[in-house]
């Protein structure tokens, strides 16, 4: 599976940590399924919805959770992914 890197940070032990496009991807699926139809055809709003990603992926991020869309249990988040990393 080909990944490109949206962060990439080295932490102390040299591991590296990086939030890829296959962090995204899954959040994406969740979120399509998770809101309502209309959401996409009422008044849509690319903005807010790109908003309410972006938490989302924040409270995954700060959890250290990353569900896997087809393969229940899967964290796609490893040990060696940091937040304070990345965030700072």
């Amino acid at each position: 599976m080909k990944a490109e890197r949206l962060i990439s940070t080295d932490n102390a032990n040299n591991l590296t940590a990086n939030l890829a496009t296959y962090h995204i991807k899954p959040l994406m699926l969740w979120h399509c399924v998770l809101i309502r139809r209309n959401c996409w055809t009422d008044d849509l709003d690319l903005v807010k919805i790109c908003v309410q990603l972006l938490h989302k992926l924040a409270e995954w991020l700060t959890d250290t959770w990353c569900p896997h869309y087809f393969i229940s249990k899967c964290n796609l988040i490893d040990s060696s992914f940091s937040v304070t990393n990345t965030v700072g």
